[in-house]
């Protein structure tokens, strides 16, 4: 497989990982070059290289050379790089999108250039309880085509909302209080959908807040959704199993035989409210389930030990 490293930094943090988790699902791979971002110093332009393990790669300080190249694969690397801005830069360089992968997302365990390029096209909508959808989308690069972002709702709200979210989506939110949230330090808004509240605990600018809400309702696919909550009351999951006929997963901490049920064991929740490892699968920090399963095919299938 002939590789394109993208540097948005001289030493992206993940970059190591991310290509032996390439090497270990693809094979031998072949180093092409190395895009530098645009802000990163390239000397005089002659001889430049980045060396990878050891092996200089040549950097093409004209970034336009690399529509020229052979290759199947362009890795991203760097702190906080996010996909809309790679893309809009990569149409400028004649860079396939459909090959472009961020670090963090190869590093998801069972990582194929296949599946990936399955899941950007499959524009999932993920309708989640709380941010684990957000989560998922800066995880993969996605787009974010869903409105429960940057916000929760209690599982009782999010049951109501998924029986009919037409109806909740086309609602006038209205302010019903203010509530501080202190890691953040912001006073953030609890908005009322008719009769479900939202709670938007990362926004301090209210209009801005029912602003993504509109825009991101405007994004949903309803050819794909995906619906995924939290409980550890066994009634909220029967609750969940029959409310929608969407594809559905409810991560719990009790053990059950419905195939909408992820168990995560204690090991991963020792010490820690439900929600946490929750969201902390959804960053690719516990690795309890195979991501790739879960979103393209709602399949519940446990990682190996050590992957």
């Amino acid at each position: 497989m002939n590789v394109i490293l993208w540097l948005e930094e001289l030493q992206p943090p993940l970059m190591n990982q991310a290509i032996n988790a390439v090497a270990r699902e693809h094979g031998a791979l072949e180093f092409v070059g190395a895009i530098p971002s645009e802000k990163m110093p390239i000397g005089n332009g002659r001889g430049a290289a980045f060396l990878m393990n050891g092996k200089p790669i040549p950097v093409l300080v004209d970034r336009k050379s690399v529509a020229a190249l052979d290759y199947d694969i362009v890795i991203v690397g760097g702190n906080n790089v996010v996909m809309p801005d790679i893309l809009k830069r990569a149409k400028r360089l004649n860079v396939d999108e459909e090959k472009i992968v961020l670090d963090r997302t190869t590093c998801v365990p069972g990582f194929t250039l296949e599946k990936y390029q399955r899941l950007r096209r499959s524009n999932l909508t993920i309708l989640s309880q709380n941010c684990w959808g957000g989560f998922v989308y800066h995880l993969f690069g996605l787009p974010f085509l869903s409105p429960i972002v940057n916000m929760f709702m209690s599982e009782f709200d999010f049951l109501k909302f998924l029986r009919d979210p037409r109806h909740y989506i086309s609602q006038k939110l209205r302010l019903v209080r203010t509530q501080f949230n202190p890691e953040l330090k912001i006073n953030y808004p609890i908005f009322a959908a008719d009769d479900i509240t939202l709670n938007m605990n990362h926004y301090a600018d209210f209009d801005v807040a029912r602003a993504k809400w509109r825009e991101r309702c405007r994004r949903i696919n309803w050819d794909n959704i995906l619906a995924v909550m939290y409980t550890d009351a066994p009634k909220v999951l029967d609750e969940f199993n029959k409310t929608t006929t969407y594809r559905k997963v409810c991560f719990t901490n009790f053990q059950t035989d419905l195939d909408c049920g992820f168990y995560i064991e204690p090991r991963f929740t020792q010490g820690l409210e439900l929600w946490q490892p929750v969201n902390l699968i959804a960053q690719n920090l516990i690795a309890c389930f195979d991501l790739w399963d879960l979103l393209l095919d709602g399949k519940k299938t446990p990682l190996e030990e050590g992957r």
